[in-house]
């Protein structure tokens, strides 16, 4: 089997309910939203399909049948519901949002691609990004083969800006906040109306979101970087480049946290593109790989916590690393380094504080 293949039946698996969200109390609100949808006629299948039903009521009485069932020890994929119109489904084949809004799991992800945009729009225009900005360039570069001219040095250079989400329901948010210009607030209704989100928590996360990335582009190091080496080389040169700004995502149906990350891709005619993080890029003519400094120093893993989460380490532990052999360096300099900033990370976000929240997502895309 191709891992195309393979990976598919995964994600039909992880798709799909099991034994625990017919039985377990924390998957009422699955079940719930279950006999909704049977209520109103029909249910969707672990392919993503809507298929008819054609007498509700006697759905739900097979369904609730097959749980008993399930309690009894009966295994989940051995049973099957009549949907009528000759169609039937088994009950390891029952999706688990059942619901025909889109649905949103992971906001890190939005995150990730509001963040290409606004780096996108600070190579395309001249000045601060702004929101008005960042929703003339989005509209332009509204698919993946769409390309600006970037108004910065000769003004010859096209910028595009790619947002390869896990799932079409986070990229076609991303989408609808641009037509919004961005304003969450102002288009609440029409968002609970189109999306589905894990909590109402998550919208204000994601309007807060909105706010973050615009003050990252126009001050975050990394998008500093990356315009002063642009500014430095191929916007001033006579050869004209194609700059490419993706946010790429994987695709695990079940993640729960953000798998995106962001990359600067340049394509000079007749040479092979290349393609480097956003946080790889320094301001001069060299690259270096963001997140993986090597070296035993204080001053390197200092680099690297800078760059991962915006995070110094006091300059108290640079005792830690005046050992000779590579264990004392590990156990002295650099493990409780990793013990200082979970530390950080904990207080920050150990209590339920909307404030500690938006300031930890601000720390990790201004690193």
């Amino acid at each position: 089997m191709r891992y195309r293949e393979f990976k598919y039946q995964i994600d039909l698996h992880e798709a799909a309910m099991a034994k625990r969200h017919f039985l377990e109390p924390k998957y009422k609100k699955i079940r719930t939203q279950l006999i909704d949808l049977i209520n109103s006629g029909s249910i969707k299948n672990h392919k993503k399909a809507f298929i008819n039903i054609a007498d509700p009521k006697s759905v739900l009485k097979q369904i609730n049948s097959n749980i008993a069932k399930i309690k009894k020890g009966e295994q989940v994929k051995n049973l099957t519901v009549d949907l009528g119109g000759g169609n039937s489904i088994k009950m390891n084949h029952i999706h688990k949002d059942q619901t025909t809004k889109k649905v949103i799991k992971v906001i890190g992800n939005i995150l990730e691609g509001l963040t290409g945009l606004a780096v996108a729009t600070k190579l395309a225009k001249e000045g601060d990004v702004t929101t008005d900005t960042m929703q003339e360039i989005g509209t332009k570069l509204s698919n993946d083969e769409s390309a600006v001219t970037t108004e910065r040095g000769l003004a010859k250079d096209q910028i595009k800006f790619r947002f390869k989400a896990p799932t079409k329901a986070e990229e076609d948010l991303l989408k609808d906040l641009i037509r919004f210009n961005f304003d969450v607030a102002g288009n609440i209704d029409e968002i609970n109306e189109l999306y589905q989100f894990q909590s109402q928590d998550q919208i204000k996360r994601v309007g807060n979101q909105c706010k973050i990335v615009v003050g990252y582009a126009n001050t975050g190091t990394a998008p500093r970087n990356a315009l002063t080496k642009f500014q430095a080389n191929e916007f001033k040169d006579n050869v004209i480049q194609t700059i490419s700004v993706t946010s790429d995502g994987g695709d695990a149906d079940k993640q729960s946290t953000t798998k995106v990350d962001l990359f600067i891709e340049v394509k000079e005619p007749n040479k092979e593109p290349i393609r480097q993080k956003l946080t790889s890029i320094k301001s001069g003519s060299g690259t270096h790989q963001g997140g993986q400094v090597t070296g035993k120093t204080f001053n390197h893993l200092n680099r690297f916590w800078y760059s991962a989460i915006f995070e110094k380490l006091p300059r108290a532990y640079i005792k830690g690393f005046n050992h000779t052999t590579t264990q004392e360096i590990l156990d002295n300099g650099i493990r409780p380094t990793y013990d200082y900033i979970q530390t950080q990370i904990s207080n920050l976000l150990q209590a339920d504080n909307e404030r500690n929240e938006k300031q930890f997502l601000k720390n990790m895309t201004l690193g």
